[in-house]
C-alpha cells in the first residue's frame, strides 16, 4: 500500500514537473514572438539592443580576461563583494542594547563533556 501511494504520488509530481516545463516553454516562446514583433515594430528599438548585447559580451570578455590574468585577485574580489553585500542586507538586525535573543536563537549545549 505505502509503495503504491509512493509511485503514485511520484507520478504526480513528475506529471506536474512536465505540465509546468510545458507552460513555462509557452511563455517563453509568447515572450519572443511579442518581442520580435515588437522589434519588428521599432527599428530603433533593435539597434539599442543589438548595442546592449555587444557592450554586455564585451564586459563579460574583458571579465574573463582580468580573472585569467589574476585568479587570486579575482577570488579576493569576489569574497568582499560577498561580505560587503551581506554586511548591508543584515546590518539592520543587530540587537540593540538591551534586547535579548528569542529562545529559538539561543545555544544550548545538550552534551555535558565528562559527566
Amino acid at each position: 500500500m505505502a509503495v503504491q501511494s509512493r509511485d503514485n504520488g511520484y507520478d504526480r509530481a513528475r506529471e506536474a514537473a512536465t505540465h509546468a516545463g510545458e507552460r513555462a516553454r509557452e511563455g517563453y516562446a509568447q515572450a519572443r514572438e511579442r518581442v520580435q514583433h515588437e522589434l519588428d515594430r521599432h527599428p530603433e528599438a533593435r539597434r539599442y539592443v543589438d548595442y546592449g548585447r555587444d557592450y554586455a559580451y564585451y564586459g563579460r570578455d574583458m571579465t574573463r580576461a582580468q580573472v585569467r590574468e589574476s585568479p587570486l585577485s579575482a577570488i579576493l574580489v569576489a569574497g568582499l563583494a560577498g561580505y560587503a553585500l551581506a554586511y548591508l542586507i543584515h546590518r539592520g538586525r543587530r540587537l540593540r542594547r538591551g534586547e535579548s535573543l528569542p529562545e529559538y536563537g539561543r545555544y544550548e549545549s545538550r552534551y555535558r563533556w565528562g559527566d
